[in-house]
């Protein structure tokens, strides 16, 4: 299901009918793109990548972190530090293609393509949702800890064990949990958590994973609930306050800020 917001204003020469036209077009170009483009898309080669930061900066920023974490007076137990890849391809990629090749991915995740007019365009591929509200019951994931999956079953497994039994994805993944749910509590009545911890798997890996509802008291807490989960610790860190001051000193280019 799609569900579109329709903007007009006669006074500036954009009735409602330039409107409808103009979402009606839209509408035909994401359908047939989603069907056909997979099979469609240009052969592309990659011309050039390079990481920002370099792998020696963000060693250095790992580093740093680590030592902040071990400090006997340190507030902060977990940062998120990441790089960027910039890569220029031999030919330019049409948003919507990219977004369609993405939908292979596609169980138990989420696609998503913003793109403001005259303005580059912002693409993903997440298995983490935020919330999800129907009227008031909500729910919400606990995502962290990650391992590749395995090229046979019981390799697979294997990986599996080892990523519940890791005591240090064991904290990660309780901090992400026990943060939202001390959210939650805030505005919801009673807050469930079930499963506590299980594995989730993805076509390339796998994650720890918990799943928590529970009944909002009004309508009126779902922004709240909102500006509050975001952002997580599993994109920024515990406490989010030192957290994202750690990140804003690993230097302006840093990819986490936008998560933050």
């Amino acid at each position: 299901m799609l569900t579109t917001t329709i903007a007009w204003d006669n006074t500036i020469s954009w009735s409602w009918e330039d409107a409808i036209n103009a979402l009606q077009d839209t509408l035909s170009k994401v359908s047939a793109s989603i069907v056909r483009f997979p099979k469609q898309a240009p052969p592309t080669l990659i011309l050039s990548s390079h990481d920002i930061p370099s792998k020696i900066d963000w060693d250095i920023a790992v580093n740093r972190a680590l030592e902040m974490i071990k400090k006997n007076n340190s507030l902060l137990t977990k940062v998120v530090l990441a790089r960027s890849t910039r890569v220029v391809p031999t030919t330019n990629i049409d948003p919507l293609t990219w977004l369609a090749c993405l939908t292979v991915e596609s169980e138990n995740a989420y696609q998503f393509l913003l793109q403001p007019p005259d303005a580059p365009a912002f693409i993903g591929n997440t298995p983490e949702q935020l919330f999800h509200r129907k009227w008031l019951h909500i729910t919400s994931e606990a995502l962290a800890g990650t391992r590749a999956r395995g090229v046979s079953m019981a390799l697979d497994r294997q990986i599996e064990l080892d990523l519940l039994t890791s005591p240090k994805d064991d904290i990660e993944f309780t901090i992400v949990r026990d943060t939202i749910r001390r959210k939650l509590e805030g505005v919801c009545e009673k807050v469930v958590i079930k499963p506590k911890k299980m594995i989730r798997k993805l076509p390339r890996i796998q994650h720890l994973f918990a799943q928590l509802a529970g009944r909002l008291r009004s309508e009126e807490d779902e922004f709240e609930v909102l500006s509050s989960l975001h952002p997580s610790p599993a994109v920024c860190g515990f406490p989010t306050e030192e957290a994202q001051l750690l990140i804003a000193k690993t230097g302006p280019e840093n990819p986490c800020k936008l998560a933050c």
